[in-house]
């Protein structure tokens, strides 16, 4: 997502190659998600239209001759076309203007600060085990990207991630964060009333 910092794995030696492409410049790279991870060789119809355009910070070779990158998402981009081009990927790619929606913007800061607050309420209930940074992190951020903040650190399926970075509203995809977090939470409380009804059943 635009904004965050994440990890990931190159194995194939086109997509290697893409990368070294990279590295020699100015370490500018889209990345895309693949429909189907088993297809060896993609092409355009296995992908996602939409991706995010980044700069690659970092880059670890592995003893099992894959490579670890480090990549710092900055924007949306659309996946124009795609072509092998001496045995390395190529895109063309359409970067996404967020400025062509009229957004509320009042609305937006306080639909963000819900967010904030319902994410560190779901970390808690989930115990799921971020830094204290990184939800530091997330009161610095401004209101516009709190949505894809949020959906980079979610643990939800990819298909769930996709649809957040193919919404270009700002404004709807931040109200799509807010009923996912709604929608854990109501999870969460009936875990919870199951729990105490099986505990109440033990204890008659």
């Amino acid at each position: 997502f635009p904004g965050a910092t994440v990890p990931f794995f190159v194995g194939r030696q086109a997509s290697m190659d893409a990368l070294e492409r990279a590295l020699a410049g100015d370490r500018a790279i889209f990345v895309v998600t693949q429909r189907d991870s088993s297809v060896e060789n993609p092409d355009e119809n296995d992908l996602y239209k939409f991706g995010v355009l980044g700069r690659v910070l970092q880059v670890m070779r592995l003893p099992n001759g894959t490579v670890k990158a480090l990549f710092e998402g900055s924007r949306r981009g659309k996946l124009l076309a795609t072509k092998l081009d001496e045995k390395e990927y190529l895109a063309q790619v359409q970067p996404v203007d967020e400025n062509a929606f009229d957004i509320d913007l009042e609305k937006l800061k306080k639909q963000a600060e819900m967010v904030r607050e319902l994410f560190k309420n779901h970390v808690d209930q989930r115990k799921i085990k971020l830094s204290k940074e990184i939800l530091d992190s997330l009161d610095q951020v401004d209101f516009l990207q709190v949505s894809d903040k949020v959906s980079s650190l979610l643990e939800i399926p990819g298909e769930k991630k996709q649809q957040l970075l193919e919404t270009l509203n700002p404004e709807t995809r931040l109200q799509q964060v807010l009923d996912i977090l709604k929608d854990e939470m109501k999870i969460v409380q009936l875990e919870d009333k199951l729990k105490k009804e099986a505990t109440d059943q033990i204890s008659d």
